[in-house]
This record gives structure tokens, C-alpha cells and sequence, in this order.
């Protein structure tokens, strides 16, 4: 395995003045930094959420590994984490899914070797969001026909309550498992993955519980806990925390707006969050999950009126109904665990930044905000492949792959016959134009319009067949060129973004030895 690095796809803000660090709260990535984060105190809920995630990983998963026990340990004597989350993506999919865990375990390393703090790494299961079709497919690399294929569980279903309160279809879920790995090659370790991937389906009832499952039998080695968002025990602990939101609703739409139109001006970027909601909450969350607005006293959704006595008495009765918005995400994320630093995409970062006065609002600090890590894999026949057409890993590639193609058909082409083809067309219409000059009749000029387009529809079709037939003299390279673009920038992303896990691998590459970065990671055999 090698492993190189790529600094054209890094698309980061680059905070690199003061000026730029203010909307992280100044915090960077550096010893000082951790160093004053790690002596912050324990919340007072830090032992109760520690049991209470403990509690939901032995009834989800049966058992921890010895790393996990150990972690849950470090978590209640009020050790910092390392978090990042996700939505529950289709049998762990797409891929970066568990880059972004990877690059977790490898910032608790790092802080490990260079601070000797033994911080714990966290994911956070985005199961209070609704977004199902975000999540009902993923995409395999169809081999056959030289295409991407997307695969999809119910794609016609519409979900509007919390995706971790959903059961999903046994029977139909193992048929989109089928349908996923027909896609895969036929090796032992990938009938082994499907096989513990297909017990995980029998065994599960939520949606959730079986994403947790898959992440577990991936990273549980590695000490990862494995954070449900709509667990009830959490929304109880939650309680007094929504119970603030709410009362500050106000000032946190405003700090939100001003620090959004701050951050934007500032980069010269556009917005990252669009909402047009003022409380920023959720609520309903088992049925249909519906966004909550104020409007003076009274909060309402499209269907309910409340008052904030008649909200508050809502939340006391059913917490596990409410949830949050992109807006106070990562603030319950903030005021429920003790952060050293937190890993997300390139637009979470961004929206991050835009909330920076929100967090002022509820008096917390941010913790050290990065991108998340990026890999591609480049298995040894595509880096072949882009040896022998002299191209390179870059974010134009499919621009200079399609360059390469029209080479490779111009070379092939008989010029002197397709500007043959050419001047025929002109000589019939040149002819034509000729007849129609001796046209008397309507009736003739119907005779000769049909004659002549017929006539050019044939000679139309001798240059399509020509091209055609040039085109099938180089298919074979062409495929190839077509293979090599949508294996590693499929729809001209990253493979990362598009693919399910096994198109590339069936086992996670050693990451061990690796350190954080933000450039790209290029995985090699």
C-alpha cells in the first residue's frame, strides 16, 4: 500500500490570519489550542450521557470490544472527543462515510502521539434526520455495460418522520443487498461481507440500528463509540437544552443572520445554509418531522399552534419528538459533549463558520472545527491507465480525458473522405437550390423539398455510420477512457462521494500509519 498526496482537490477555507480565525473561535489545530480545551471542565450531564450511550450500544450491538469499554470509561471521567457525524447512508455508503470516521481515529492518534492525551473518538448517527432520499441508495460501477449504477431501497417510499424511527422492509432490504453485490467481484472476502452484512439485516428492526451495526463491525477495534441522536435517554437529557433554545430563539436567529452575512462577506462565498425558519427546531419527529417558526408569542408549524407554556409542556411529555435543525445541531452537539475537535465536510466547516455568534449566544466555545480527510483509491490498473495516456490525477481530468478521446478518434478518421462527405452535402444543396429556381407549382415545390431532404438525410446518415464505424476501430480505448473517468471522478466528484465502499475494496485500507492532512489522500496498491 502507498499512499501519495494531492493538493488540487483541497476546496478548504484557507483561515490563515486572524481575521479568518475569528469565526472558529481562533481555535486551530495546534498544542496550545488542545491544550486549554482539554483543561475545560466536564459537563454535569458527562457521566449520564456516557451511560447513556453505553447502554445503547450493548442494545444495539450485544457487546462491546474491550476498547470501547475503556473509551466509555475515558468519556465519563470527562476526556474530550474527537466527533463527526452523518447520516445514515445506505449500507454505509457513500464511501466517505467512513473516511470521515477515519479521520477521527486518526486525530485521536495524532493528539495521542504529540499531546499524550488519550482523547475518545466519537460518531454521531444523524438518526433524528427525515432526508430518506439521501440515503435510500448508493451507486456500484456496472462493469458490463460500462456505466454507474444506482441502486435504491424503495426509492417511491416517502418518509417524513426521524429516519431512526423507521423499520425498514427485511425482504426488500436483502434484495437491494442482492442487487449491491451482483455489482462486486466474486471473492470470498466479499461473499464474507455480504454474509455479515445480510445477519445485520435479519438481526435489526430500525434503519439506524442497522447503520450502527455496520459501522461497529467495522471500527469497533478501534474504540469508536457510536452516538444515536434520537435515542429517548438522550431527548430526556436534552430537555433542558432545547428548553433554552426555545427561550432564545430570537437572539439565536439574529446572531445566526449577522454572523452568516459576516462569514459570507468576509470569503466572498455563498450562504451554505438556506432556511427560512426563526426557531430552528424540530418537532413531531415520530410522524411527520415539521419545522417550528415564531411569530411574536405564539410557535407554530404548518399544521399546530403553541404556546411556550403549551411547547415547553410538549417537551416535557415527549422530548424524543423534538429535534434540531442545521442551525442548532452542532450547538446540542457542543453542549452535550466535551469537544476537542470536531471533523466534518467541506460545507460543514462552512456552516460552522456561519454560526459562530450563535455559539456566543449560548456562551460555549467552539472546539477546534476541520475538514474531514479525503482518499481516492487508484487500484493499480487505473494507475496504469493513466500512466500509458499521460494523464494526471486532477481535478480536470474528465476535460483531459475527452481531449484524449477526440485524439484518439481524429487519428483515426479519413479527413479527405469526411470533407468528401462535407462538399456532397453542399453539392445537393447547391443542386437543389438550383431546381427550385424552376419551381411554377406548389405541388413541385412539395416534389422537390421531400426529394432533397431525403436525399440529405441519406448523406447524413453516411457521416453518422462513418463516424460510427470510426469510433468502434478505437472502442476499446475509449471504454477505457470512460472506465478511467468514472472510476475516479464519477459525475466529475470524487469516487468518495459517489461510490459504495466495495466498488474499490473489500477490506478498509490501513490507516494506521497516516496523519491528519487536508489534502488528498491517494490510495495505492
Amino acid at each position: 500500500m502507498r499512499y501519495l498526496y494531492n493538493d488540487d482537490f483541497n476546496d478548504e477555507i484557507n483561515c490563515s490570519s486572524e481575521a479568518d480565525l475569528k469565526f472558529f473561535h481562533n481555535n486551530q489545530f495546534n498544542k496550545a489550542t488542545l491544550h486549554r480545551l482539554f483543561e475545560r471542565p466536564p459537563h454535569e450531564h458527562t457521566k449520564a450521557l456516557s451511560t447513556i450511550i453505553e447502554k445503547d450500544m450493548l442494545n444495539i450491538l450485544g457487546g462491546l470490544t474491550e476498547s470501547q469499554k475503556e473509551n466509555i470509561k475515558k468519556l465519563s471521567e470527562g476526556h474530550k472527543v474527537v466527533i463527526g457525524g452523518q447520516q445514515a447512508g445506505l449500507f454505509v455508503s457513500p464511501s466517505y462515510i467512513l473516511h470521515k470516521i477515519i479521520s477521527i481515529l486518526i486525530v485521536v492518534k495524532d493528539i495521542k502521539e504529540k499531546m499524550n492525551y488519550e482523547a475518545v473518538p466519537v460518531f454521531w448517527v444523524a438518526s433524528e434526520d427525515h432526508d430518506y432520499n439521501e440515503i435510500n441508495h448508493t451507486h456500484v460501477y456496472d462493469t458490463f455495460h460500462n456505466r454507474i449504477k444506482k441502486v435504491s431501497y424503495k426509492p417511491n417510499l416517502d418518509i417524513g418522520m426521524s429516519i431512526g424511527f423507521y423499520e425498514y422492509d427485511k425482504k426488500e432490504m436483502l434484495d437491494c443487498l442482492d442487487e449491491v453485490f451482483n455489482y462486486t467481484k466474486d471473492s470470498k472476502e466479499n461473499i464474507d461481507i455480504k454474509e455479515r452484512i445480510k445477519k445485520e439485516i435479519n438481526t435489526h428492526t430500525y434503519w439506524s440500528e442497522l447503520f450502527t451495526a455496520l459501522v461497529n463491525n467495522i471500527f469497533s477495534e478501534y474504540g469508536l463509540l457510536i452516538f444515536n441522536a434520537h435515542n429517548s435517554d438522550v431527548r430526556e437529557l436534552e430537555k433542558g437544552i432545547f428548553k433554552e433554545i426555545i427561550e432564545k430563539s430570537e437572539d439565536i436567529d439574529r446572531a445566526f443572520r449577522e454572523g452568516q452575512k459576516e462569514f459570507t462577506n468576509h470569503f466572498n462565498i455563498p450562504k451554505t445554509i438556506e432556511t427560512d425558519t426563526n426557531v430552528h427546531l424540530f418537532v413531531n419527529s415520530k410522524e411527520k418531522r415539521e419545522l417550528l417558526s415564531r411569530d411574536g408569542d405564539e410557535f407554530k408549524t404548518e399544521e399546530s399552534i403553541y404556546t411556550k407554556e403549551e411547547l415547553f409542556n410538549y417537551l416535557n411529555k415527549a422530548p424524543e419528538e423534538f429535534s434540531n435543525n442545521v442551525v442548532t445541531r452542532p450547538l446540542m452537539q457542543e453542549l452535550l459533549f466535551n469537544t476537542a475537535v470536531f471533523l466534518g465536510g467541506g460545507a460543514e466547516v462552512k456552516y460552522w463558520g456561519e454560526l459562530y455568534k450563535v455559539f456566543d449566544v449560548m456562551e460555549r466555545e467552539m472546539p477546534v472545527v476541520l475538514k474531514r480527510m479525503s482518499f481516492i483509491n487508484v487500484p493499480t490498473e487505473l494507475e496504469k491507465l493513466l500512466s500509458s495516456y499521460d494523464l494526471s490525477l486532477t481535478p480536470q481530468l474528465i476535460e483531459d480525458i475527452q481531449k484524449e478521446k477526440d485524439h484518439l478518434t481524429a487519428q483515426s478518421t479519413n479527413k479527405k473522405l469526411l470533407k468528401g462527405i462535407h462538399n456532397l452535402r453542399k453539392l445537393v444543396e447547391k443542386e437543389y437550390e438550383s431546381l427550385e429556381k424552376k419551381i411554377q407549382t406548389k405541388h413541385e415545390k412539395q416534389l422537390i423539398d421531400r426529394n432533397e431532404s431525403g436525399i440529405l438525410k441519406q448523406v447524413d446518415y453516411l457521416e453518422r455510420k462513418y463516424n460510427y464505424d470510426v469510433k468502434r476501430q478505437v472502442r476499446n480505448e475509449l471504454n477505457k477512457l470512460d472506465e478511467l473517468g468514472m472510476l475516479l471522478l464519477p459525475k466529475e466528484v470524487l469516487q468518495e462521494r459517489i461510490f459504495h465502499p466495495t466498488v474499490f475494496s473489500n477490506q478498509t485500507f490501513d490507516f494506521t500509519p497516516l496523519n491528519y492532512t487536508n489534502k488528498l489522500i491517494v490510495v495505492m496498491e
